[in-house]
């Protein structure tokens, strides 16, 4: 048997209640000097409602209340022990509740610290894929900015491609653009004498070239 109140072992006298419930004569004591109540049933207890018991009661004191005892009373003490048992697989149950809760919310208390941590660092790497979202799109309009440029830059560099040739019958002044491997080269022509061939001063070889009907064929000098 064990006390109502601590769930210690009863050992020796114990003090019963008229609710049923058996105490330790120190828990009845604070009881009774508190003016308590039962701990099962919150009922205020008296002196008048407490009596000493024995709880282990030797083998002659037995056998002769054993003889005596009516089918009554012995109903009502197996109806106590079957109680005290119930009470006590109560207070068990309570306490591996109790215990399970506790560990429960220190698992929840970890588990929210773990989420919160999560959460912390979603939000910081959601904020780092909007900065690059961004960047990604100023990086495309500089891209698109910089091939327009280039598209333009290439238009213009065709168009001064193409080469141009100009004569004037003033003093024979001659321009040729001639391109190679996309360097451009500017020729002026000065004449020196009267001659019916085209050649290159100083020794510069090239193609024929052909005058326009109205410009005299003269000798040329290169100067770049």
């Amino acid at each position: 048997m064990k006390c109502n109140a601590c769930w210690r072992e009863l050992e020796g006298r114990a003090i019963s209640t008229t609710c049923g419930h058996l105490l330790c004569t120190e828990d009845a004591s604070k009881i009774l000097s508190n003016d308590g109540a039962c701990p099962i049933r919150d009922r205020v207890l008296s002196k008048s409602l407490m009596k000493p018991v024995d709880i282990n009661p030797n083998d002659e004191w037995v056998n002769m209340v054993g003889r005596y005892i009516s089918s009554d009373i012995a109903y009502r003490s197996v109806m106590f022990y079957i109680g005290q048992k119930e009470l006590e697989m109560q207070y068990k149950m309570n306490r591996i509740v109790a215990q399970c809760r506790q560990k429960c919310e220190v698992i929840q208390a970890k588990f929210t610290e773990k989420l919160e941590q999560v959460h912390a660092a979603y939000q910081k790497m959601a904020k780092r894929c909007q900065m690059m979202e961004r960047e990604m799109e100023n990086l495309s309009k500089d891209k698109q900015e910089l091939q327009e440029k280039f598209a333009e830059k290439s238009r213009a560099k065709r168009g001064h491609m193409a080469g141009k040739t100009s004569c004037s019958n003033g003093n024979g002044s001659w321009e040729q653009r001639s391109w190679s491997s996309l360097r451009v080269w500017k020729w002026s022509w000065q004449p020196l004498h009267d001659s019916t061939q085209l050649h290159f001063v100083p020794n510069q070889t090239t193609s024929a070239l052909s005058s326009p009907s109205n410009v005299h064929i003269v000798r040329w000098k290169l100067v770049r």
